[in-house]
């Protein structure tokens, strides 16, 4: 028996054959260092003893045997539920306390044990979003206000022995320079929060990335309850962020300090980002995480509304304010340009006719102000920025255009990636249902696969399409899902 830090050796513990009552039986033994005890590492190393002898060694009962005054070994097979089955006279110990475990036994012990735990780890989950949801933190589409929230997010993290970092984008030396800055936007007082956890063994550094901010409230008549109330109600926790993005605040925050309360077992290491400034086509937060330097082999966007459903890719673009004399020809030619996007779009293998309903309703916007009518391009994966740009303009002679500074990134992640591979398996070990794959809308995704060079997908357990949806009032997450998805995400982090 070792300890993890530093592998000093503070004991031993192990199943050899032992003479019980002259029964030659396999029994596990027990022996830890007398400044080493009542600290638990007895009743750690004899459970993991129990799952070897009946995982690996095929015993169908395991034994542990003590001097019938010798209370604290007792106690140590007792919490691994073994069971008192007899004493017997011996020359030695006068009297031989013999405790046993079957197999049957042991695996409905760990099943319950499981089950309170899974029930424990999952109401932790609830009240963190709960907490989250009662800060406001608005994103106005030109400066937000997330500070609060990350605040409390971060002493959240530390209280939980979390090795977090909050760090305020303006003090991120060369930030404006960074290629994936967007200057539209006030990042004044809107930190990033991370924090990193390693594994017990090598492996991949996993990023998991939410973001903080939300959309404004809107009319409070709108909302039948707080939009700041946190409240849980016939299994559904109501609020704005609960869809998006808090959830997955509260989803990563608890996945790390659940790694981190049993001994970091899991491979390679854990980053976890919370972020400001998704909503509105921001993503500067994101941007900024790896113009701090983080670097990933893997990544996971933990964002409003999949519905439980991978997105493997997703679309980019921008907005376009175009000013000339003919309004009513720029918003007829813009339309037609929008046409051809769809057209492509029907066409794209990770796409196709049956996505274009996820963005019917807002596909075809356009705004108007004074001279000028603008409109958002959308960039396919493959397709060059560039020759849009050059395509669109060279539609309307004699007008003037105003881009948006910085697009947002289209990205592709094949279906039989790893990446892809190992999130469906986590949801069906933790569901036994079968998560879809498909391509979704605009979303930080493709920056992380552009500025942070990872491949990234995104999941969520939001309700697109549905009441109370991201965005909407009385926006709402479901409780059984957000539960899920957190043992899905610990799942897949564990390996």
């Amino acid at each position: 028996v070792v300890l993890k830090e530093n592998g000093e050796m503070i004991g031993d513990c192990g199943i050899t054959m032992q003479n019980i009552n002259s029964q030659f039986l396999p029994e596990i033994g027990y022996h830890i260092r007398k400044d080493m005890q009542n600290k638990g590492y007895a009743t750690e190393a004899v459970a993991g003893c129990i799952r070897y002898g009946f995982e690996k060694l095929n015993f169908d009962c395991l034994y542990s045997y003590m001097k019938y005054t010798n209370s604290a070994s007792a106690r140590v097979a007792e919490k691994n539920g073994m069971k008192f089955i007899g004493e017997y006279p011996d020359d030695v110990n006068y009297l031989t306390r013999v405790y046993c475990v079957n197999r049957k036994e042991w695996k409905m012990s760990t099943i319950k044990n499981y089950e309170e735990r899974r029930k424990m780890d999952s109401k932790v989950v609830t009240e963190l979003l709960q907490a989250l949801i009662r800060i406001p933190s608005e994103n106005n589409g030109v400066t937000g206000y997330e500070n609060d929230v990350q605040q409390f997010y971060y002493s959240w993290l530390k209280d939980h022995d979390l090795d977090a970092t909050l760090t305020y984008i303006e003090d991120i030396p060369g930030i404006d320079e960074f290629p994936g800055r967007l200057m539209e936007r006030n990042m004044r007082n809107r930190p990033i929060v991370t924090a990193r956890l390693k594994g017990n063994r090598p492996g991949k550094t996993i990023l998991l990335l939410a973001h903080a901010d939300t959309v404004l409230v809107g009319n409070l008549k709108d909302w039948d309850y707080s939009p700041f109330s946190g409240d849980l109600i016939d299994g559904n926790i109501y609020g704005r962020g609960a869809s998006d993005d808090k959830w997955g605040l509260a989803v990563m925050g608890c996945v790390m300090a659940q790694l981190k309360e049993d001994g970091c077992d899991f491979p390679g290491e854990l980053i976890i980002a919370s972020v400001p400034d998704e909503e509105c086509g921001g993503g500067n937060g994101t941007v900024s995480v790896f113009a701090t330097g983080i670097t990933a082999d893997e990544a996971i966007y933990l964002d409003g509304g999949s519905n439980q459903t991978i997105w493997r890719a997703g679309l980019g673009g921008g907005y376009c304010r175009v000013t000339g004399k003919d309004k009513e020809y720029i918003r007829k030619t813009m339309v037609e340009f929008k046409d051809k996007i769809k057209a492509r779009l029907d066409a794209h293998p990770s796409f196709g006719p049956e996505f274009f309903p996820l963005i019917a309703k807002q596909f075809y916007g356009i705004s108007e102000r004074g001279d000028a009518v603008s409109i958002f391009l959308d960039t396919l994966p493959g397709d060059s920025e560039e020759e849009l740009k050059k395509e669109f303009e060279a539609l309307f002679p004699n007008c003037t255009f105003e881009w948006m500074s910085r697009f947002l990134k289209p990205a592709d992640i094949p279906e039989d990636s790893d990446l892809v591979v190992n999130l469906k398996k986590a949801f069906h070990n933790v569901t036994g249902r079968v998560a879809g794959s498909i391509g979704g809308v605009q979303s930080d995704q493709g920056l992380v696969v552009t500025f942070g060079h990872t491949p990234c997908i995104l999941f969520g357990c939001g309700r697109r399409g549905l009441p109370g949806s991201s965005h909407l009032p009385n926006e709402i997450v479901e409780e059984v899902r957000l539960h899920e998805t957190f043992h899905t995400i610990l799942e897949f982090v564990k390996g």
